[in-house]
């Protein structure tokens, strides 16, 4: 997708943490106060309370406010669209949202799941690492785990 918008998809973290960064946020996905029926037909108020602030309903953005509260047919938008949308972001993260055709539990989770996969690969975190607080390993542990040159085993 990036090269058919072909536009640069390379972004240095400065341009994020600059102060002349105004409107490059993070996008919830679901929305932080949906008023849309898409999205309140599809999540219970305590999945929105869940989920709401998971890591895989969050995308690093250059413009959050083109995105608000529009149900997310309207976010994922199109490549040729003429609006602001998913298919048409600044960033990879942001077009690789494109490719769900509904965002729902599923859809978040399965992300979710890519995310901490893509993450742990990236940063050489060991595969068994917990990706949530269940069973989660406290930080020395991790820092044990990670420096060590012992192959990690697994423990089940």
């Amino acid at each position: 997708m990036a090269e058919a918008e072909n536009k640069n998809v390379y972004m240095d973290w400065e341009q994020f943490d600059k102060p002349s960064a105004k409107g490059h946020t993070i996008e919830h996905i679901l929305p932080q106060t949906p008023r849309d029926d898409y999205w309140l037909k599809r999540w219970t108020d305590d999945e929105r309370s869940r989920y709401t602030h998971d890591l895989g309903n969050l995308c690093l953005t250059t413009d959050n406010s083109s995105y608000s509260n529009k149900p997310f047919n309207k976010k994922r938008g199109e490549a040729g669209a003429s609006y602001r949308c998913y298919a048409r972001g600044d960033l990879v993260m942001e077009r690789d949202l494109a490719r769900y055709d509904d965002w729902n539990r599923e859809s978040l989770l399965e992300r979710r799941e890519l995310m901490v996969r893509w993450a742990k690969s990236r940063w050489g975190l060991p595969a068994d690492l917990p990706a949530s607080s269940e069973g989660a390993v406290a930080s020395d542990e991790i820092d044990e785990r990670v420096d060590s040159d012992e192959p990690v085993q697994d423990d089940a």
